[in-house]
């Protein structure tokens, strides 16, 4: 295993992941298709893993591996280096769901360079030309003079956006001096049943919310909730669970990540008969975690909401070099209030 020492003085690393997420339609039912296919293939989901691919190379990001749901694909992901035919750490996943993709990647990645390429997939191969909303968020860099010029400052990437979007807003919340949060989202649109308008078809007032719309079981999907939570300046004896040292033979990376995700409690969670995890351990350090969910109706807990249900996700980041230690966890699975 790699010393702590080793890993510190390596060349520091971005851990704050760039979040994009953007919504096709207000709910999987109303994404062409939804009424016609029982197995969830409809939509983004339709889309082959290689076109997703290809979107990622503009990225700098390649698949280590894919969970297949019954209503959402995730996808870990790890930085790609083009010379050579390596993974280098980069804690990152994509979720694609029939009317929602969310991409959360870290390190030097390029996520706005891929957002007219998504634009252009869910167009041309799942029959959906329009955004409903669209959301961008961040944290204030670490080293920002290691990004690309488009992702180096924040007044880059909200120009970048307003070139896509109308109406979109930007905002700021922390310390403009300090630690912070950015964020860039637009209005729900006025037009989400599919007839071909542009992405920058002015958008109403957000404050009137959109009409809940049943599900392909008849449910209500409209309302989504995520807790998303950014944490620095980790604790040395809690962040050393994550440095592996260099890979072996004897145990693959979702081994050893697997192992790890049950001896520090992460498999502990949620039931674990109604968890799908699949998470990776890069070399020397740095975890990746993603899962799939049961939850409502799916699920046979008691407290869970008999009437509605499906299936949710978390997925989990850490980078563990002191200095610039970083780790995230989100999940939109709703739970009980009490």
């Amino acid at each position: 295993m790699a010393s702590s020492a080793d890993v510190n003085n390596s060349s520091p690393f971005e851990g704050p992941e760039k979040l994009l997420e953007i919504w096709f339609a207000p709910s999987p039912a109303l994404v062409p298709g939804a009424s016609s296919t029982s197995d969830g293939r409809y939509g983004l989901r339709k889309v082959d893993r290689s076109i997703w691919e290809d979107m990622l190379d503009i990225v700098k990001c390649q698949v280590l591996s894919v969970v297949q749901g019954d209503e959402i694909d995730a996808y870990l992901l790890s930085r790609a280096r083009a010379d050579i035919a390596i993974c280098l750490s980069s804690e990152s996943s994509l979720f694609i769901s029939p009317h929602r993709l969310i991409l959360k990647t870290c390190g030097t990645t390029l996520n706005l360079l891929g957002l007219p390429r998504i634009l252009d997939i869910a167009r041309e191969h799942a029959g959906l030309p329009s955004v409903y909303r669209f959301f961008w968020s961040r944290k204030s860099y670490f080293f920002p003079e290691r990004q690309s010029d488009l992702h180096r400052e924040w007044k880059n990437e909200v120009e970048f956006l307003d070139g896509i979007f109308q109406n979109g807003a930007a905002y700021t919340v922390g310390k403009v001096n300090g630690d912070h949060w950015l964020l860039y989202l637009t209005n729900p649109s006025e037009d989400y049943t599919g007839s071909p308008v542009s992405p920058a078809k002015p958008l109403h007032d957000s404050a009137a919310p959109a009409p809940e719309q049943p599900g392909p079981h008849g449910l209500s999907q409209n309302i989504d909730y995520t807790i998303e939570i950014l944490m620095t300046r980790l604790a040395p004896d809690t962040s050393n669970a994550f440095i592996f040292g260099p890979e072996t033979d004897e145990t693959t990376p979702s081994e050893r990540a697997c192992a790890l995700s049950s001896s520090i409690g992460i498999t502990d969670l949620f039931p674990a008969h109604l968890t799908t995890l699949d998470a990776y351990a890069f070399s020397p350090c740095g975890y990746s975690s993603n899962a799939l969910l049961k939850w409502g109706h799916a699920a046979e807990d008691e407290g869970q909401d008999e009437q509605h249900g499906g299936e949710g996700y978390y997925t989990i980041h850490v980078t563990p070099e002191e200095g610039w230690s970083y780790a995230s966890f989100e999940c939109n699975v709703p739970l009980p209030t009490c």
